[in-house]
């Protein structure tokens, strides 16, 4: 079938665009927007008709909305619409459709408030750098105004803080954009955290007032066979206590069975801290039994006398001696639920390991910004600050005593995982908010207890249970997704970029099998052999750099391309010898190079020349180590069907 080149140019153009500028390719393939580019221009009046409720539910009435400009300072731009009131920032830029929506969706959602998400523009008319905000957090609205760049609020109410709206809305859109310095502008730099304060030790001791009687602190450690991890932790204990003031500080160590050496070291230093006089009551319960996160938890929880649990891993090195003052202030509002903090991987990186945990419909939950270094701010804000967040690790928890019996402690069935974001969504069911202190930083050496929990397929298949367990429980978190994550996000990814993702980093990919080329490969094949070597077509150039296995899959990459030609005329295969010696045949997807213009001087359009396969394992010819004996790359011009092979055996890798 011919394919004019007009039509493979625009596609390829629209594939490279799509792994090069991500957010581009979103305006214009997503949003079906292709103004890429916002223009200031005047401010005019466009009329508009809005369907508006009435009283009556079984009726509607046409209103006609109208923008106009009524106000201009030097920080705000006021415009007056219907019932509503617009005010957007003068440092960015918004047309009067963009407000006109805004307003539409005030008068949909019947809000009080309602805000949008925004970008960046350079001064040359680039849009860059969303952000794509959360739903309305109250406490990160705290320290972090991330709202009132762009909003719309109803006219009797325009003069009011926005904790007291009612019904505080947010659009799920870009309507408005900063315009920033092409060369010289970190856009994360563009929102600054209003910090309260809430990052001084004077600021929590004076605010938190503490009472102690009624503000004692229980921390239940989950241990087992670690008396030098113990040891450790209840000196980081001391140190806290003795810098935050608190005097009403109790420890449950719950052990379920290590050996009769380790329990007496364990015994030897809990003897330690009373010998010490440090004011730290430690219990100690053992019992012979399963890891059950969950029930060691809810035991020591049983057994504490605290108003406030702090759930803590005996691998966490407290290097922060006033995170319980900083736990304590959210945890003692009404309003929150459980409290996390900022937790890093050691060493001297600084390498983020916990900033709450995002709970994602296809991968499940994650931790968001997990390995990235936090040395520097992440987007807008988001490792730096208080943030409203859906769960936080168990690893270090805080929660009132009567807000976790409340909703039922710890689910027990979930024995290792999801247990903590279990908790947390049940307090959020229940009306509650969960917070991460980002200003409570720890240092977590993770899982050195039990080892991780993709040590094995027994324990990935445990996993598995558990985030079943976890969605039969909370079903909505399948279909509505997570609050505080934004729709036009990426779920697949630990940073946070634009829900633009190229097939080569689909987790759902797969190749499909193309036999109808098997007699021009095994005539290919048998013609190498003859020659006792595998030699590359005239012109045609590739390498296969790298084939792992990926539990059912094996994972294949490389590039190829047809010298001085143009190769988006170009499709490429993946071929392997099958279980019969035949050869089979997949399709490949495309992978952004940035090396092979360089190297081919003389070949046309290489830039997406790498390529991508994933073959199902179960398919293939496997040596008795599990790699593959032959391996072959197939090229098509799409517009001729000419075929190009080369291909080369297991000791050629």
């Amino acid at each position: 079938m011919w394919l004019s080149k007009k039509n493979l140019k625009a596609e390829y153009d629209t594939e490279l665009l799509k792994q090069t500028e991500s957010y581009t390719y979103y305006i214009k393939h997503v949003e079906n927007n292709d103004k890429d580019v916002i223009n200031e221009g005047e401010h005019e009046n466009v009329p508009f008709i809005c369907m508006k409720e009435t009283d009556n539910c079984e009726s509607e009435e046409q209103t006609e909305l109208v923008v106009s400009l009524i106000e201009e300072t030097n920080t705000f731009r006021t415009y007056e619409c219907g019932d509503y009131f617009i005010y957007e920032s003068v440092k960015g830029v918004s047309s009067d459709e963009e407000r006109l929506e805004l307003v539409t969706n005030a008068y949909k959602l019947n809000a009080d408030y309602i805000y949008s998400d925004v970008d960046n523009i350079t001064c040359d008319g680039k849009r860059i750098a969303p952000f794509y905000k959360p739903c309305f957090s109250k406490d990160t609205a705290k320290c972090f105004d991330y709202f009132s760049d762009f909003y719309a609020v109803k006219k009797m109410k325009s003069k009011m803080d926005i904790q007291c709206y009612e019904k505080i809305s947010h659009i799920e859109k870009v309507l408005f954009h900063y315009i920033i310095d092409n060369n010289n502008c970190n856009p994360n730099e563009v929102y600054k955290l209003n910090n309260k304060g809430y990052e001084t030790s004077d600021f929590y001791v004076s605010e938190i007032g503490i009472q102690e009687d009624k503000d004692c602190i229980s921390i239940i450690i989950p241990s087992k066979d670690r008396p030098d991890l113990i040891r450790t932790c209840l000196a980081g204990i001391e140190k806290a206590k003795i810098k935050s003031g608190i005097n009403t500080l109790n420890v449950v160590i719950v052990d379920n069975g290590s050996t009769d050496i380790h329990k007496k070291e364990i015994t030897d230093v809990i003897n330690g801290v009373k010998q010490r006089n440090t004011g730290i009551s430690v219990s100690y319960l053992y019992e012979q039994a399963e890891f059950n996160f969950s029930y060691m938890c809810n035991r020591g929880a049983k057994e504490s006398t605290g108003k406030y649990l702090l759930f803590m891993n005996d691998d966490i090195e407290i290097t922060d001696e006033q995170f319980l003052l900083k736990m304590l202030y959210f945890a003692k509002m009404d309003h929150v639920g459980a409290v996390g903090c900022k937790l890093l991987y050691p060493g001297e990186e600084r390498r983020i390991q916990h900033v709450g945990i995002t709970c994602l419909k296809y991968p499940g939950p994650s931790h968001k910004l997990s390995t990235f270094s936090d040395d520097e701010v992440l987007y807008f804000g988001r490792n730096r600050g208080v943030h409203n967040v859906l769960a936080v690790t168990a690893a270090c928890l805080m929660v009132s005593n009567e807000k976790f019996f409340k909703i039922g402690g710890f689910h027990d069935k979930m024995k290792v995982g999801y247990n903590d974001v279990d908790l947390c969504v049940s307090l959020y069911e229940n009306g509650y908010l969960n917070v991460v202190n980002n200003e409570a930083c720890l240092v977590h050496h993770e899982s050195i207890s039990r080892g991780r929990d993709s040590a094995s397929e027994e324990k990935l298949k445990r996993l598995d249970q558990e985030r079943n367990l976890l969605y039969e429980r909370h079903p909505w978190l399948l279909t509505e997704g997570d609050p505080y994550y934004n729709v036009n996000l990426a779920e697949d990814f630990l940073d946070y970029r634009v829900n633009v993702i190229p097939d080569f980093e689909r987790r759902d990919y797969e190749s499909l099998q193309k036999q109808e080329y098997n007699a021009f490969v095994n005539k290919a094949e048998h013609a190498a052999q003859k020659a006792n070597a595998v030699p590359a077509t005239k012109n045609m150039f590739m390498n296969v750099e790298e084939i792992s296995r990926n539990r059912n899959f094996m994972e294949i990459r490389g590039w190829a391309l047809i010298n001085k030609k143009i190769n988006y005329l170009y499709d490429t295969f993946i071929t392997v010898m099958g279980e019969d010696g035949n050869f089979y045949t997949y399709e490949t997807v495309p992978v952004k190079r940035d090396d092979l213009k360089e190297v081919f001087p003389e070949a046309l359009n290489t830039e997406l020349s790498g390529f991508f396969a994933r073959v199902p394992a179960s398919s293939v010819k496997l040596s008795d180590d599990g790699e593959l004996l032959r391996c072959g790359v197939l090229i098509i011009n799409k517009q001729t069907g000419k075929k190009y092979y080369a291909g080369f055996r297991k000791a050629d890798i």
